[in-house]
């Protein structure tokens, strides 16, 4: 899901995408197109709480969730929502088919910090 962890900083924009999740059962198509259906969910892991960028401390996951109360395969919001430090997201794929409901997990962490992150080419 998503991508491997990563670092990022405050002014960027954070986008978690789901979509190439698969359902073994549906040949060539994935994420939502497959039937799919997504759970987002935020842990703070560190914050910035000292700082004048954190959000709220160790509630920061908390003014994010607007934005992670999707069913969709993917979402995107501005890092500064939840300020300096470090965050685990977690997305739950569900699939119902065939009368059965089917789970599965992945998540990644993201560093959100307050100067530039260089580029590596």
């Amino acid at each position: 899901v998503m991508a491997a962890d990563r670092t990022l900083s405050l002014d960027n924009t954070l986008t978690l995408d789901a979509s190439a999740s698969l359902d073994l059962d549906v040949d060539g198509i994935t994420g939502a197109a497959a039937g799919l259906m997504f759970a987002w969910s935020c842990d703070a892991i560190t914050t910035g709480s000292d700082d004048a960028s954190s959000a709220v401390g160790d509630d920061a996951c908390a003014v994010s969730a607007s934005e992670l109360a999707t069913s969709d395969e993917s979402t995107s919001f501005a890092a500064a929502l939840l300020g300096v430090g470090t965050f685990q997201f977690c997305v739950i794929a569900r699939s119902y088919r065939g009368g059965l409901a089917r789970n599965a997990s992945a998540s990644t962490e993201i560093t959100i910090v307050l100067d530039d992150v260089p580029s590596v080419a």
